[in-house]
């Protein structure tokens, strides 16, 4: 059993990543048949197998049926919707993602699209309601081996056109409309109010990143060194805020529930601890826009805390390999991105090191297990992040060895403890020490 979910994960990321893409739709009742089927011979095994991989190839079909046809040429659109991302501006144009109120639309209409406004002065901001007129086609982008792949990023994220607005008088911001991402215009409340507590601040890019998720601020310059020193996932809300968090909460809530145990009021602790785990790690993917690898890392935070809670006494292997089933089962279209490879890879690189760290001699301290850790980490990312992005950082191991306990020691708490005193109006003095660490 323990077996099953590494199995999933290759067989759907072999018909996913088949040349040509999946052949054709395949109905539900068919998909369903078939598993029956194939599971015949292979016992409940089998349907534990397939039932991801059945999942995943629906969920593709789904979004390819929202995809403009590739063959057909890009046209004019009058559309209405939200800006469900914060506008990046550049040089020559503002980039956003745009939710489409398909209502009004034909069927098959992309529901999300991407859009560049080329020199806009409308000064857009996210969450905004607006009617435009664009011009569309199909995501498609360089088929070089080795060049990033468009088309899959846009199956992944489930982007079925992109194209740029068109100068026309029917370009108007709407008062109201259908919310396509409510938690968006808190997010950006949020945000402003950051920005106006660091005001021209060199790292408030940086600080708007790991607290909403806003990374519109950062430049070409700041990407270059974060790549430069393999820091990027720093930037990149995921497993690794989500378990600092979490583990902060936990220890509060630990806290707490001792206290209250010892003033009568309740004869249980652990349980406080983990909902309040759980409820401050979910609190922050909000805030981060629950993006697809802080989604990833909360189920698995759930399947953690749910296991424990049930006092099974299952062994990490077992723990990883459930969480990684459970995030197939919710979203098979995972193993089409590089995130989802780095995370698991980085939390088995971690499970390796500590078990070896466990059969270690006493005498090696704890920086050598901080060392072994991070070469661990180094050597099974590098494969990934080569293939993914082209390059290695030879010198990350050593660059994390102190960047990862500071960022999570110092730079986190502070940040998080500076936004809640800038949302409620307060003296925002640990967000702007943040920001001068980071600086």
């Amino acid at each position: 059993m323990v077996s099953i979910p590494w199995f999933t994960a290759v067989l759907l990321s072999a018909v996913l990543w088949w040349p040509g893409g999946w052949p054709s739709p395949m109905p539900p009742e068919l998909a369903a048949i078939v598993v029956v089927l194939v599971s015949l011979p292979g016992g409940r095994c089998t349907v534990w197998l397939l039932l991801p991989v059945m999942l995943g190839v629906l969920q593709a079909d789904r979004h390819m049926e929202r995809r403009l046809p590739a063959d057909m040429p890009a046209r004019d659109y009058v559309i209405r919707g939200q800006i469900c991302s914060f506008p990046v501006s550049g040089e020559r144009a503002t980039r956003f993602e745009f939710e489409v109120d398909t209502t009004d639309q034909p069927p098959g209409f992309p529901a999300r699209i991407r859009l560049a406004w080329y020199e806009s002065t409308a000064g857009l901001r996210a969450g905004e309601q607006w009617q435009l007129v664009v011009r569309l086609r199909a995501p498609r982008g360089l088929g070089s081996p080795g060049a990033f792949d468009a088309e899959r990023a846009a199956l992944f994220t489930d982007t079925g056109g992109r194209g740029y607005v068109r100068n026309s008088v029917l370009n108007r911001k709407q008062a109201s409309g259908k919310l396509q991402c409510p938690t968006l215009i808190l997010r950006r409340w949020v945000a402003e109010r950051v920005l106006r507590s660091l005001g021209d601040h060199e790292a408030a890019g940086h600080m708007l990143a790991i607290t909403v998720g806003a990374r519109q601020r950062l430049q070409p310059e700041d990407w270059a060194l974060l790549r430069r020193t393999g820091t990027v996932h720093l930037m990149a809300i995921s497993g690794l805020h989500i378990g600092l968090v979490a583990g902060t909460a936990l220890l509060l809530g630990r806290v707490l529930g001792g206290l209250l145990v010892y003033a009568g009021w309740c004869s249980r602790p652990r349980p406080i601890a983990v909902a309040l785990s759980l409820t401050a790690a979910t609190a922050y993917a909000a805030l981060a826009g629950f993006a697809l690898p802080t989604q990833r890392a909360l189920l698995m935070l759930g399947v953690w805390s749910a296991l424990r809670a049930a006092r099974t006494g299952a062994p990490p292997w077992t723990i990883i390999g459930v969480a990684l089933w459970a995030i197939l089962l919710v979203d098979g279209l995972a193993v089409l991105s590089a995130g989802f490879w780095l995370s698991f890879v980085a939390v088995i690189a971690l499970l390796t090191a500590r078990l070896a760290a466990e059969n270690t001699a006493l005498s090696a301290g704890r920086l050598r297990q901080l060392v072994a850790a991070q070469w661990r980490v180094f050597v099974g990312l590098a494969p990934i992040g080569a293939m993914a992005f082209g390059q290695v950082a030879l010198v990350a191991p050593l660059v994390n060895l102190l960047a990862v306990p500071l960022f999570g020691i110092v730079v986190m708490p502070l940040a998080l403890l500076g936004t809640v005193l800038a949302a409620s109006g307060g003296a925002a003095l640990p967000l702007i020490w943040a920001a001068d660490v980071t600086a």
